[in-house]
């Protein structure tokens, strides 16, 4: 009778930690779904203005910055400094500064600030969202979202999928960058962490480099890096599990000045054409 006792007080007990586990589990995939739903709710707010009619009070002098509403997102939240998406994948979110007092702050916290397990994508603290080379974290979760997509990207396959990014801020608009290159390193790679060059053939040297070390990369890959003006650098984890040191990174190449007005389907049959076309004489060495 005690022995029995015992075998029914342990299934009891495995049955309540079955039920809790299980209750975690759906409460993840909840807030997943949630969180999902608020960054769809911004981005359609933050798109409306496009159709809308022009601020009667903003100057003429100032640059039209095209694609989002930037004073509703600041209005949301005042660290946010630009919005990035991905074609081939379901990336399309706003990407944060952090500071130098926290840096890591958006790995656990959402645009708005409240605590997240899935964060917001948000800018290496010492760039700029303008800068030549823009570095930029995102987490890969195993229900999806954030860079989950870009995990297996230093595969050739997985790569071929990935198409332009865009990238929006209030100074330069909307431009378009093609996909490089995709590798793996380890957290700590210090080979990626640039962000200053003497001029444009510095940069367009370190991204050849960066490109003929990488496991993935454009079939035009040296005329891409040849012409480059700017990069942009996504960051995620490539293992299934947390805790992982080594990172998947994929650089994108902008080959011309012309936010705004460069944003449209030519502008992207121009970038997939730079990336899919025969070598031409750009391709360097």
């Amino acid at each position: 009778m005690r022995h029995g006792s015992i075998r029914h007080h342990t299934s009891d007990v495995f049955l309540m930690l079955g039920i809790v586990l299980i209750g975690c589990g759906c409460g993840v995939y909840l807030r997943h779904a949630l969180t999902s739903h608020a960054y769809a709710r911004l981005r359609d707010q933050a798109s409306a203005e496009q159709s809308a009619a022009p601020s009667v009070s903003q100057d003429a002098s100032e640059e039209p910055a095209c694609g989002k509403d930037w004073e509703l997102l600041r209005s949301q939240s005042a660290d946010v400094a630009a919005w990035l998406s991905v074609e081939g994948t379901s990336i399309d979110l706003p990407v944060m500064r952090t500071s130098l007092t926290d840096e890591d702050f958006y790995l656990s916290h959402d645009f708005w600030g409240s605590p997240s397990l899935e964060g917001v994508p948000f800018l290496d603290v010492r760039c700029q969202p303008n800068d030549v080379h823009r570095l930029v974290y995102g987490h890969h979760l195993s229900m999806g979202g954030q860079f989950s997509e870009l995990q297996k990207a230093y595969r050739q396959a997985a790569f071929d999928e990935i198409g332009p990014c865009h990238w929006s801020t209030p100074a330069n608009g909307e431009e378009v960058f093609a996909p490089l290159c995709a590798q793996t390193a380890d957290a700590w790679a210090q080979g990626i962490q640039r962000f200053s060059f003497g001029g444009q053939d510095d940069l367009r040297g370190w991204l050849g480099s960066i490109a003929n070390a990488s496991s993935a990369r454009a079939t035009r890959w040296k005329a891409l890096a040849a012409s480059a003006t700017s990069a942009i650098t996504l960051v995620t984890c490539t293992s299934d599990g947390s805790g992982g040191a080594e990172r998947t990174l994929v650089t994108f190449v902008a080959t011309s000045a012309a936010p705004c007005a460069h944003t449209g389907t030519d502008a992207i049959q121009t970038v997939n054409a730079q990336r899919a076309g025969p070598e031409g004489p750009a391709a360097g060495a």
